[in-house]
């Protein structure tokens, strides 16, 4: 649930955020259908036909960093690479890249071509971090994957926040990793239109993608992300676990000011946990 903070002021410069009633008991779950946001998972799409060493080790050290329910990383080949296919083609062709390797970040082109400085990946981190603590509207939970049959479950939950979804693609992804060496390959790529009508509903994720003979059935991933019609990714999830008890901060704006007055009011952020039944002491 969202609480309302104060920044106090002590002494020049320094500021000591404090909660406005000393303790609080904390039931938080994602289930009780009553938010306005959800904690967002972002995602870099990138186009590539070979393989680009300061590029690769850029993502490597980004991917890294991030668990896949902060950041997801995904590798579109085109198809005249070994590793590209039709549906990563189609990718490439619907983000609009025209210099390959180029990365899209939640849909949206960051990067063009291969530079010395993404060696580190601080290009890419900065990236997610800008956005680690944004909302969405949308949540994706309990994804599951079968690997031999391709089968995947999960939920997709919209929240109240009185506007119902409409014209989202959601996308169904295959991913294998430690392929000729790199990670976050897709291998397959199925859409459809995320069938959300009412505010505050559930869909039901239940699909499944043919599995090819050449992949490694134990190096396979799936991720599931929603897209909107401007072709901004809005939230994504893949089936890697995420530890069982995990607070995240989420707050609906990406910006506060910082005041002169001793006291002041900002608006709420909110602080959720994976563990759904828990309840925490928070100081």
């Amino acid at each position: 649930m969202p609480y309302r903070l104060l920044y106090k002021k002590r002494g020049i410069m320094k500021k000591t955020l404090i909660l406005t009633a000393g303790l609080f008991l904390l039931s938080m779950s994602l289930f009780a259908q009553n938010w306005p946001y959800f904690p967002k998972t972002s995602v870099l799409e990138i186009c590539v036909n070979e393989e680009v060493t300061a590029f690769n080790n850029g993502l490597n050290a980004a991917d890294e960093a991030y668990p896949d329910d902060e950041g997801i990383v995904l590798r579109y080949y085109s198809s005249s690479s070994s590793l590209g296919n039709a549906d990563t083609q189609a990718m490439i062709n619907q983000l609009g890249a025209s210099v390959l390797p180029s990365a899209y970040f939640n849909g949206q082109i960051k990067v063009k071509g291969s530079k010395a400085h993404l060696n580190d990946g601080n290009a890419f981190k900065a990236m997610i971090e800008k956005e680690k603590y944004d909302a969405s509207r949308v949540y994706i939970h309990n994804v599951s994957f079968n690997a031999q049959t391709g089968a995947i479950t999960g939920i997709v939950m919209d929240a109240l926040d009185s506007n119902p979804i409409q014209n989202m693609t959601i996308h169904y992804l295959i991913v294998e990793n430690n392929v000729s060496g790199m990670n976050n390959v897709v291998r397959k790529i199925v859409s459809d239109p995320l069938a959300i009508a009412t505010d505050g509903d559930n869909f039901t994720i239940n699909k499944t993608l043919a599995i090819e003979a050449g992949w490694n059935a134990a190096n396979l991933k799936a991720v599931v992300m929603i897209r909107n019609n401007q072709g901004k990714v809005i939230q994504a999830r893949s089936n890697e676990s995420i530890p069982y008890r995990k607070l995240r901060f989420v707050s609906p704006q990406p910006r506060y000011a910082v005041s002169s007055e001793a006291y002041y009011e900002m608006p709420y952020i909110a602080v959720m946990n994976t563990d759904f039944n828990a309840n925490y002491v928070v100081d």
